[in-house]
């Protein structure tokens, strides 16, 4: 059987979301997005199918496996800046 590009696309999110997790395939599909793609359909490929709840499920399950002290060790955040190494001289 040969499948349709839009019905590749959704089976292939599917497994990815399936087998990794909606905030791991986001990253996979970051990683591999070829120069040119289209951001906003490549979110509604992942997003349209999934209510709010499966949406912050995912966040909730990234939160607990990447804790935000592990996300930013050693790095200071100011807001509207980027974040920076912490040196010796920024302790006190």
């Amino acid at each position: 059987m040969r499948y349709s590009d839009e019905q590749i696309l959704e089976m292939g999110t599917k497994c990815l979301m399936d087998g990794l997790g909606v905030i791991d395939a986001e990253r996979y599909l970051m990683m591999v997005r070829r120069p040119g793609g289209n951001y906003t359909e490549e979110r509604k490929a992942i997003y349209d199918n999934m209510t709010e709840e499966e949406i912050l499920q995912g966040v909730r399950e990234f939160m607990l496996e990447h804790p935000v002290e592990e996300l930013f060790a050693g790095r200071v955040i100011v807001y509207g800046e980027p974040p920076r190494r912490e040196t010796p001289e920024d302790e006190p």
